[in-house]
């Protein structure tokens, strides 16, 4: 059955109602009409059975049925810094970064950045289709394009940090275990300056390896992502 999403402001007590590009997607993609269930969710957590009540020309109206209990979301809050890569590559980081479970992302400015702005708007779209496809239930955070030492100040916010380096010894085997909330940094491209590499580890960022090859910006994100996703999967089947 598939997940649709709603955004708070538009779910009057038990009456849900979607317009635009929601509303076409359930009846002139998906075919769906009066008295169809669907899955719904709000993006901050909640998840609902409903069914189509109503199908209007720019408009469908659902009824909640029953809020759902259980969640895909982790538990754990991972936050993704990592600057924006060149074209579409953006949009592919940030549909498999949500896929994988981050609460936020910020667009990193550093000192060998090539893009300093970004599309809040569009990349919260992918975003919302991406929680869709993975039937998550909280719609990650973009965040404004933040320059790299006013990330290293939030450090203090988060359990642990994590800092992708080719040139570290590193690996991420057990130490994200017991953490809620973690940041994970991706450099760009050129690799971080020696000045913001230092920086980073006065402040307790620890650096970690993805081997000895050079990757690109997404392919970097997703890597790590996908190992603590791993190690937090890991950590659960040893708690039993």
């Amino acid at each position: 059955m598939p997940y649709f999403y709603a955004p708070p402001e538009n779910i009057k007590k038990d009456v849900i109602i979607f317009q635009d590009e929601e509303s076409h997607h359930i009846k002139d993609v998906l075919r769906k009409k009066p008295g169809d269930s669907i899955w719904v969710t709000d993006g901050e957590g909640r998840l609902w059975l409903c069914v189509i009540e109503k199908s209007f020309k720019k408009r469908v109206e659902a009824k909640i049925i029953q809020e759902i209990e259980e969640r895909n979301d982790p538990e754990e809050e991972i936050t993704l810094a990592a600057p924006i890569p060149k074209g579409k590559r953006i949009d592919f980081m940030i549909e498999k970064a949500t896929e994988l479970g981050i609460r936020k992302f910020i667009p990193l400015i550093t000192q060998r950045s090539e893009i300093e702005t970004c599309r809040r708007d569009r990349l919260r779209r992918i975003a919302i289709s991406a929680i869709k496809q993975s039937e998550r239930t909280i719609l990650p955070e973009i965040e404004e394009p933040t320059h790299f030492g006013k990330v290293l100040e939030q450090i203090k916010n988060y359990d642990i940090a994590i800092m992708g380096f080719k040139e570290s010894k590193e690996i991420l085997d057990g130490i994200i275990k017991g953490k809620k909330k973690i940041l994970v940094i991706v450099g760009p491209e050129g690799g971080f300056t020696q000045e913001e590499y230092e920086s980073a580890l006065k402040c307790g960022i620890i650096p970690v390896t993805l081997g000895k090859t050079t990757l690109r910006i997404e392919t970097a994100a997703i890597a790590l992502l996908s190992i603590i996703m791993n190690e937090i999967t890991k950590s659960k089947k040893e708690q039993g």
